[in-house]
């Protein structure tokens, strides 16, 4: 019995004893956060933290060696799911574990307890115990026998494009307008929902209409050109919301030279729009502003030159890691995000309609335009780059990092920027390191490191271990609020 298996929490919580070994055992974890008499979060005064999110609890119990992980729910806390058994489907867990976990009732937990524990407490004194503080008690002469089997398989998936050929001595050149079509389905990560149906019709089939509609609107456009103009690649992502995959393996794999690309506009979420349109990137290469100005004045739509969200959280975020220009046209938030009310009856489809007007003229103009754009690196925050967005709160600290691989294939976090002005780049960590160690615990996958970050507070220093060009090195880092950036 480990509690609930919570490496680090708030509060300068350690659920597990420094050296802590597992291995051959089953462990059995409590679901949830330590609670308190009402059945209540200790640590949030609504819901639960980020701490009881179930995949790094299941990790942090396999890292220690676990064989296998018996999750029992606890009676008296305070949550609609008690009383029902998860399946993979329904649990949200994220990132998988390679040990069998089964889910097992209260009743089973506590005939196991009362048979191992020394001194014959049952399941409801334990769930007493881990709620004062980490709780670990061997069950002896306890055994389970598991027959099962784990298969693995990859998730294959495409981007899906179609180009529209330039002419004259610009054809080679490549202006690409695009937007992701994947949403979170019946969202196994991503939200706080998991197991209801996303539908995504602002996030992104809002962007996806765009993008159709926008091939339709430059054909006939590119039927009355005679002179030069540049080829336009219209492309559809796959796998933005699992970390941008689509996109970066497009940047990884392109159909012409990444120096040929001559600006990418993304489109993301944009059935929504109010106030203004927000269009981030337009500092993005010199030239640029001046580029969009002619454009930008003949419409009527008001626009934000920046976004709420920082540059960092769609697939432009791709095409800036490796030097294109890019835009980022998104009409803001709202409540419905990442849920499964973000249905096609809410979307505003005149304001829709404007923005990929107003995007197809921006690419016509960035198409036909004999002149050149000069990169200039602008990101002010990593936001979604290369990383899955959602889940539980709790977290109030920022590094300032995009990860750069989210298939837990390589252990540890790999970093593919450092963003200026954050903690990452005042504590000196380059792109290419890879996190190791955190604050004295092993970091095997990006899921095991995020509830590490909740359990910090503005201002804790503390010391990470890194592979920077096949060596390992220590680094401290002091860690500032989230939100919080230098200028």
């Amino acid at each position: 019995f480990v509690g609930y298996s919570i490496p680090m929490g708030p509060e300068h919580y350690q659920g597990y004893p420094e050296n802590t070994d597992l291995t051959g055992r089953a462990a059995m974890i409590l679901r949830y956060e330590p609670m308190d008499e009402d059945g209540s979060s200790k640590w949030m005064d609504r819901g639960w933290s980020y701490a009881a999110t179930l995949g790094p609890k299941f990790r942090a119990a396999a890292n220690r060696g676990a064989a296998a992980i018996l999750m029992v729910s606890p009676p008296t806390a305070k949550d609609d799911r008690v009383g029902k058994l998860e399946t993979v489907e329904t649990s949200g867990q994220g990132q998988p574990v390679d040990i069998p976990v089964i889910h097992i009732t209260p009743e089973i937990a506590d005939m196991l307890i009362e048979a191992g524990d020394p001194q014959g407490r049952s399941l409801a004194e334990l769930v007493e115990a881990s709620n004062e503080g980490p709780t670990i008690v061997p069950l002896q002469s306890v055994h389970a026998f598991i027959d099962c089997r784990i298969d693995r398989e990859p998730i294959l998936t495409d981007n899906i494009g179609a180009v529209l050929p330039g002419k004259g001595d610009l054809a080679d050149q490549f202006v690409v307008l695009g937007a992701h079509y994947d949403h979170l389905g019946e969202a196994r990560f991503g939200t706080r929902f998991p197991g209801q149906m996303h539908l995504g019709a602002d996030d992104n089939a809002s962007g996806t209409a765009g993008v159709l509609t926008d091939a339709k609107i430059l054909a006939e456009a590119y039927k009355q050109i005679d002179g030069p103009a540049r080829s336009i690649l219209f492309l559809n992502f796959s796998a933005e919301e699992s970390g941008l995959n689509g996109s970066h393996y497009y940047t990884e794999n392109p159909i012409a030279p990444l120096e040929n690309h001559f600006l990418m506009v993304n489109m993301d979420m944009i059935g929504s729009l109010r106030d203004a349109l927000e269009v981030g990137g337009t500092g993005s290469a010199q030239g640029l502003a001046e580029l969009l100005e002619p454009v930008f004045d003949r419409t009527d739509i008001k626009i934000k030159a920046s976004t709420s969200v920082g540059s960092g959280r769609s697939d432009h975020a791709s095409f800036d890691r490796v030097g294109i220009p890019n835009l980022f046209f998104f009409t803001g938030l709202t409540d419905r995000y990442h849920t499964p009310d973000d249905t096609s009856d809410t979307i505003n489809y005149e304001g829709a309609a404007r923005v990929a007007r107003l995007a197809a003229d921006v690419v016509f103009a960035a198409a036909l335009d004999e002149g050149t754009l000069q990169f200039v690196n602008t990101s002010d925050g990593p936001g979604k780059s290369r990383r899955r967005i959602g889940g539980p709160g709790g977290v109030k600290v920022r590094v300032g990092i995009a990860p750069g691989d989210y298939s837990g294939e390589t252990e540890g976090v790999s970093i593919a920027r450092v963003f200026p002005g954050t903690s990452a780049a005042d504590a000196g960590l380059r792109e290419g390191d890879r996190i190791i160690v955190w604050n004295g615990e092993k970091v095997k996958t990006i899921e095991d490191w995020m509830p590490m970050l909740a359990s910090h507070e503005p201002g804790d220093t503390i010391d990470i271990t890194i592979i920077r060009d096949g060596k390992e090195m220590t680094l401290p880092i002091t860690l500032k609020a989230r939100g919080s950036r230098s200028e």
